[in-house]
């Protein structure tokens, strides 16, 4: 059976992600010194090269490859915002 091209509708991205997709759009305006200390805050490191807020997935993915058998608790909550983020 040949279904053609596949498109990822909102209905999917809730059933997947169990994120809303109704409501306003969530939107930060962070100066640009302040995104390294809050990667430091919320993942435990930063990327060098972070400019205008963004991280590279390449930088997420080689950096929280494996979760350190003995991590304690903020330890694995950063490894798991590492991971949703390189999902987005």
């Amino acid at each position: 059976m040949s279904f053609g091209e596949v498109t990822i509708t909102l209905k999917d991205v809730v059933t997947l992600t169990g994120l809303a997709i109704d409501g306003d759009a969530v939107v930060v305006d962070i100066p640009d010194e302040d995104w390294s200390a809050m990667c430091l805050r919320l993942l435990g490191r930063a990327p060098t090269d972070l400019g205008g807020g963004v991280i590279q997935i390449t930088w997420l993915r080689e950096t929280f490859d494996e979760l350190p058998l003995s991590a304690s608790p903020q330890t694995t909550e950063q490894f798991a915002r590492a991971y949703a983020l390189s999902l987005m």
